[in-house]
């Protein structure tokens, strides 16, 4: 089993961004479970934010790249409270992109905010084929990552990989 800090690390190990995400992501799994994991980082103090797909073990609805509207995003309150949001039904959640998430396969959710200067600029999300999945102990676990993740950065930049 890894350390939250070993799987920070393993972001600086990759030579190619798919590199990095893949190392990424294998490492994560060793500890919580997952079905793909994004960042989601905010345009500038913006509404909306920009998709970057790390790891996924089955297709997800936004490729990297695409932009949403943070009101569809149902962690929107990770943005207002910088706290980690643990979504345990997609069922009892009304949204586009939740909806879309469904379609796919994907039941639950958390998040954590990553913070640089006291502003929330991105969140890390996993997604997972089963309701109920993900605990406070596992937003707990996320926040430490996300943590850990930006505490390692020179630059917000660096995270859109």
């Amino acid at each position: 089993m890894r350390t939250v800090e070993e799987v920070v690390s393993i972001l600086y190990r990759g030579k190619t961004h798919d590199q990095v995400y893949d190392l990424f992501g294998t490492a994560l799994k060793d500890l919580m479970p997952f079905g793909a994991v994004s960042f989601l980082m905010r345009e500038g103090d913006g509404p909306r934010f920009q998709v970057r797909n790390i790891y996924r073990e089955r297709p997800t609805t936004l490729n990297p790249g695409d932009f949403a509207p943070i009101d569809h995003l149902p962690m929107k309150e990770v943005f207002e409270t910088k706290r980690t949001h643990v979504c345990p039904d997609f069922d009892l959640v009304r949204s586009p992109i939740v909806q879309d998430a469904q379609k796919k396969g994907f039941q639950s959710s958390v998040a954590a905010p990553l913070i640089k200067d006291g502003r929330v600029f991105g969140l890390l999300t996993l997604v997972h084929p089963v309701k109920h999945t993900y605990t406070e102990a596992h937003a707990k676990t996320l926040l430490k990552v996300a943590e850990g993740i930006t505490s390692r950065l020179a630059g917000a930049k660096l995270i859109v990989l």
